[in-house]
Formats: structure tokens, C-alpha cells, sequence
């Protein structure tokens, strides 16, 4: 594990702690009270470059590529975007209106360009209520671990994780504000 789950389940474990000792259904002392938390290094984060997500799409099954496009332009989580649905995509105005994730609450996402025409795509094929599904089973994907798995070293690309493209739609965003501003 990495540090940084490491020490999230740390500050988990702390927290039950005190929640106990503060109710009064735990007596004594905080047991992991003085444990230290591991070293993380949050300087480093991994993106791709516009010729890395080429290379990378190239490599990519079709429906695999659609989705790398969309994450890459939303910054969606995966969840959120597994379980997109039709009803929350407004085509005419080119956003989506989903409940965030992470804090339940409401959030409007334009779709760039190539977004927009990646749910375009799949709006043409439309026989699912989710907006992107395993065209097999009509039910939504649950994970792109697999096939990223065997795109990556073919595009001779390492450790991409979900969360990568996450990385990498706030860097090109905070790069475009930074000329906007400029």
C-alpha cells in the first residue's frame, strides 16, 4: 500500500478513536495516539501530455478510448461518470448535472468539444439509461483497470492510474486559466 492509504487509514483509526474516548465507549488511552504518520510525496503527480493521450487512445479498445476522452475533458470521477445517465445530460446546452460524488452535491459540467461529441456518439447508439455501458451485457461499466492495464504498455506509458486523468484535466484547465489571465 502507499503511503498515502496508509495514513489515511492512520487518521481513520485516530478519529474512531477519539469519537470513543469523547462517548464514552472506549476508556483509556488512544491507542494509536502516537503513531506517526508515513512520508508522502505531494509533489508528484502523474498527468498526460496531449501526446501521451494519443499514443495511449491509439492503444486503447474503442469504447476504452471514449471514455479516456471524456475523463480527460471532465474530470469526473469514475463513478460518477459509470453512472452517468441520460437524464442528467442536457445535449442542447452541452452539460450534465450530476450530484457530486464525494460531497452529495448538485454539479453542472460543461462539456468541452470533444466531450460533448463523445456523448453525441454514444446518444446514437442509445439502448441503455446510463450514458456509457458494456454494449454485451447493456449494463454500465464497473471498472477500466483491464483494459488499461494492456493499453499502457503497449503505448509504453506506466503507472496511469483513473485518477491520472483526473490530474491531468486540472492541469491543462489551470494551464488555460493561467494564459487567459495572462
Amino acid at each position: 500500500m502507499s503511503p498515502t492509504i496508509v495514513n489515511r487509514e492512520i487518521a481513520l483509526l485516530k478519529h474512531m478513536f477519539n469519537l470513543a474516548e469523547r462517548w464514552e465507549f472506549y476508556r483509556g488511552r488512544n491507542p494509536v495516539r502516537d503513531v506517526k504518520f508515513l512520508a508522502e510525496d505531494k509533489f508528484h503527480f502523474r498527468f498526460l501530455r496531449e501526446a501521451g493521450e494519443e499514443t495511449l487512445r491509439a492503444r486503447c479498445s474503442l469504447y476504452l478510448q471514449d471514455l479516456l476522452v471524456f475523463t480527460i475533458h471532465t474530470g469526473l470521477r469514475r463513478t460518477e461518470i459509470f453512472n452517468l445517465r441520460w437524464k442528467e445530460v442536457d445535449l442542447e446546452d452541452g452539460v450534465i448535472k450530476v450530484v457530486a460524488q464525494k460531497n452529495q452535491r448538485p454539479l453542472e459540467v460543461p462539456l468541452s468539444e470533444k466531450a460533448l461529441a463523445v456523448v453525441q456518439s454514444w446518444h446514437g447508439i442509445l439502448k441503455s439509461e446510463y450514458v456509457f455501458y458494456n454494449l454485451a451485457t447493456g449494463g454500465r461499466w464497473k471498472d477500466l483497470r483491464l483494459g488499461l492495464q494492456k493499453a499502457c504498455p503497449e503505448a509504453g506509458i506506466e503507472r496511469v492510474t483513473r485518477h491520472t486523468f483526473r490530474h491531468t484535466f486540472a492541469t491543462r484547465l489551470t494551464r488555460q486559466v493561467r494564459i487567459w489571465l495572462r
